[in-house]
This record gives C-alpha cells, sequence and structure tokens, in this order.
C-alpha cells in the first residue's frame, strides 16, 4: 500500500476541494493509503460534507497540524517560524519515511524551501525544479524548469535537462526521450548569454539525447520530448499555453451555442470536440513535481476545484510505483 501525504490545508478552496479529489481518488484505486495534514476540525466536516463511506475512511489518517501557511507569507521565514504547519509537518514525514510522496495545492515558495531544506536534494544536484507534462500534437512534452528557479545558471539547466530526460523515460517507457532548449529560434547564434552557455553544456552531456533548441510553437508540434528552460521562461511559457487553451476552449464553446445548425454541427462531432477537451485540460495531466529531491512532492494549482488532486495523486503512485527518484539519483552517479 502507498501512502501518499496531502496539504489538506493548501489552494484557494482548501479543505473541501481537496478533501473531494482526495476520496475520489481513493474510491478509484484500492492501492493508496491517505494521509491527511492539517486542522482536523475542519478536515472532519470536509468529509462529512462529503458523505465518505467507512471504507474510505479506513484508509484515510488524519494529522492535526495547527498552523497554515499561507500564499502570501515569505516560504523562508514562514517554515521557521510555523513548525506545526501542514507542509512542514508533511515534509518531515516524508524525510523519515512515514509516507511515500506529498501532494499540495499550497504556497509553491514554501513547498520548494521546505523540500529543498527538509527533503533534502538529491546529490549533485544543485537546484530542484518544477517539471509538467504538456500535452503537444504528437502526444505530450515535459517542461522543466517552470517556476522553481527564475535566475539560473548554466549548469542547473544541464542538470533539469539530465533530471527531467530520467524522468520521462520512467514515466512514459520511452528510450533516449528528446531533449531541446527552450529559446527565442533554432539558429546558433540565437539567445541570450545564459542560453548559448547552457547550449554548450547541453551538447557535452552524454548522458542525454540533445537535439539543439526549440520554439515554443515547436515544442506544441512535438518536436521534443523534453523542454528545458530556466524557470522564469519556463513558467511564462506554461501560463501563456493554459490560458490559450482555455481561451479557445472557452471560444468553441460558444460559437456551438450560437444556432440550431451549430448546435446539430456539434453533436456531430461531440465525441471528438470532448477528446480535443480533455487533452487540453491541463487537470488531467496532474500536477508539478519537484524534481531533484530525495523524495516526491507534487504541486497542483492553487485554485483546484479537486479534479487536479485526483490525477496527481495518481502521479504520485506511479512515481513511487516505478523508482523515479532512484533511477534519477543512478543516473546522476554515473
Amino acid at each position: 500500500m502507498i501512502k501518499i501525504a496531502i496539504d489538506a490545508m493548501g489552494g484557494d478552496n482548501a479543505p473541501d476541494a481537496i478533501i473531494r479529489g482526495t476520496t475520489k481518488a481513493l474510491k478509484l484505486n484500492n492501492n493508496i493509503e491517505i494521509y491527511l495534514y492539517g486542522k482536523k476540525d475542519l478536515i472532519d466536516k470536509a468529509i462529512k460534507n462529503d458523505n465518505v463511506s467507512s471504507d474510505i475512511i479506513k484508509r484515510i489518517n488524519i494529522i492535526n497540524c495547527s498552523e497554515v501557511i499561507g500564499f502570501d507569507e515569505s516560504p523562508t521565514v514562514a517554515i521557521k517560524t510555523k513548525k506545526d504547519s501542514s507542509i512542514v509537518v508533511a515534509c518531515n514525514d516524508l524525510k523519515q519515511g512515514k509516507v511515500d510522496a506529498i501532494v499540495s495545492a499550497g504556497s509553491s515558495g514554501a513547498l520548494l524551501v521546505c523540500g529543498t531544506l527538509i527533503v533534502g536534494r538529491i546529490k549533485g544536484i544543485e537546484r530542484p525544479a518544477f517539471g509538467i507534462i504538456v500535452p503537444s500534437e504528437m502526444g505530450n512534452f515535459l517542461l522543466i524548469d517552470c517556476g522553481a528557479n527564475a535566475d539560473c545558471k548554466p549548469n542547473y539547466i544541464n542538470q533539469f535537462a539530465l533530471i527531467g530526460s530520467v524522468y520521462y523515460r520512467e514515466m512514459f517507457n520511452k528510450e533516449n526521450p528528446v531533449v531541446k532548449l527552450l529559446n527565442i529560434g533554432t539558429e546558433e547564434e540565437k539567445g541570450n548569454l545564459l542560453i548559448k552557455e547552457a547550449n554548450d553544456l547541453l551538447k557535452q552531456n552524454t548522458n542525454i539525447n540533445y537535439k539543439g533548441y526549440a520554439e515554443s510553437r515547436d515544442a506544441i508540434f512535438g518536436s521534443c520530448d523534453v523542454l528545458v528552460s530556466d524557470g522564469f521562461s519556463g513558467n511564462i511559457f506554461l501560463k501563456t499555453f493554459e490560458g490559450t487553451a482555455k481561451f479557445i476552449l472557452k471560444n468553441l464553446k460558444q460559437v456551438f451555442k450560437k444556432n440550431i445548425f451549430t448546435i446539430l454541427g456539434y453533436l456531430l462531432i461531440k465525441s471528438n470536440f470532448k477528446g480535443l477537451i480533455n487533452k487540453f485540460d491541463y487537470k488531467k495531466h496532474g500536477g508539478a513535481p519537484i524534481l531533484g529531491l530525495n523524495k516526491i512532492i507534487i504541486k497542483v494549482h492553487g485554485n483546484t476545484d479537486g479534479e487536479e488532486i485526483v490525477y496527481a495523486i495518481n502521479q504520485a503512485q506511479d512515481f513511487v510505483q516505478n523508482n523515479v527518484n532512484d533511477r534519477i539519483i543512478n543516473n546522476i552517479k554515473e
């Protein structure tokens, strides 16, 4: 039984949305046990409101935490002063092996700092990074880093590429995944100093299948399996992609509602249209694991309605079952 810790107090709609997603995941998966971290009275109330059955409740453990780290707090200060917060207590339990992974919709900064200081970095990795699966015309690709490190050094990016390559290979069973570096053009002379120096290091990295630069549109059309970036550029790329996908799908829905003819047209292509929506629904691709830590922490959007929690829990289970962290560690040593 895989033990997954859930930060019940993390997110704009906590704990109700978090509990809703967690109980749904438990109904769909008999191989997990859940540890909910947060204020017990609020968690109990949310469970009661969700009408959770007794057989599901048997696989839920509640760890009472008196404090919560908010999105507007300094991560470093909060972690030092709020020792009994859901994030800090969960990270300590993860380090001690009481749980196998953490899923949280809480503060990205707090998770990153807590993961680095308490759980610890993999030896040889200077900076952990957020990695997230993004849909493409050919299937998907991993974007790394997408927000953990706004200021990067070339060797950080080189390490992101290695971590991302191992992660993609193990999670999607693809040998020798294609790695490309996000840039403003594909020509060798394009890019700032950071990108050019990172490109030189990536070319020398024999542990990855590096194929040079990629523009944003190239990645979306499936030119690579791993798109490596500094956290600043990667985060802009991700949020632009998510916003564009929402904009297009919203407007398509409005077009189909215009009149009787467009409604009939929709009925004819309904199944294909739903497939398109599912493909570009980021919730169904899980959260963003913090890659480069000794243990597994997965971050989901703070405004989650609970659906993303379901997929993130499944993602955490796959991560544990495939021993992805051990494989990353072994590749770093080589």
